[in-house]
């Protein structure tokens, strides 16, 4: 089932329940023309009941109800997943970016193991090369159109300083703008997650594509 990823849920992932009962409220006040068809556009869709989702951050987990839609023009159907959800995955995103922040500004894969925990427990070195290898390639593949959306948006901004003895410095150089991205009126978990939605969200404002599940640009889009 193909999955839309909410836009700008401001949701306190440190916080256990906060983000089942905002979500949840969230849903209770959506209308059929809130969340039009991710399959054939049709502008009105409605509630199609719920499926189980367990989501781990660092410190605990969260169990929530992914709420589907059903779109009456084409018979199809889609869930709607918080921004911090990432589709089949287990663990967080928020997550998934601490590991590809840290590993990205040089700390070794032991000290990373050691100091971002998971409730599954601790997270194997090859869980967190693949978390890695995927989130840098992705964001390769988006930094050009970040540093433009970022100029394009704020002119004056300053490139930050970057040390030359990180790893990748294309990974440090997205985590540093994220924080910037926040003073412009961006919100979400990292930079590159914040880009591409955002990016995404110009083609089309209702579909949204998480980056370390699907890894998608704005070029797969029309």
């Amino acid at each position: 089932m193909p999955i839309v990823c909410l836009i700008g849920l401001p949701v306190n992932p440190i916080m256990p329940g906060h983000l089942k009962d905002f979500y949840l409220s969230w849903v209770a006040s959506l209308l059929p023309a809130d969340q039009p068809c991710i399959h054939c556009a049709n502008p009105r869709t409605h509630g199609h009941g719920f499926y189980p989702r367990s989501i781990h951050f660092e410190h605990f987990s969260e169990f929530l109800c992914i709420h589907r839609r059903h779109c009456p023009a084409c018979n199809q159907t889609f869930g709607l997943l918080p921004e911090t959800v990432a589709p089949y995955q287990r663990v967080a995103i928020s997550v998934q970016d601490a590991v590809v922040s840290e590993l990205g500004s040089g700390r070794s894969y032991t000290k990373v193991s050691e100091t971002i925990s998971s409730p599954l427990g601790p997270l194997s070195m090859q869980t967190l090369k693949r978390w890695y290898i995927r989130g840098s390639q992705q964001i390769q593949s988006i930094a050009p159109r970040f540093s433009a959306l970022m100029l394009s948006v704020q002119p004056a901004c300053l490139i930050p300083s970057i040390p030359h003895s990180v790893r990748d410095r294309t990974v440090c150089f997205f985590y540093a703008m994220g924080e910037q991205w926040h003073d412009v009126g961006g919100s979400g978990i990292s930079a590159a997650w914040n880009a591409l939605r955002t990016m995404l969200y110009l083609f089309s404002p209702s579909v949204s594509v998480n980056r370390v599940s699907y890894g998608l640009s704005p070029g797969h889009f029309p």
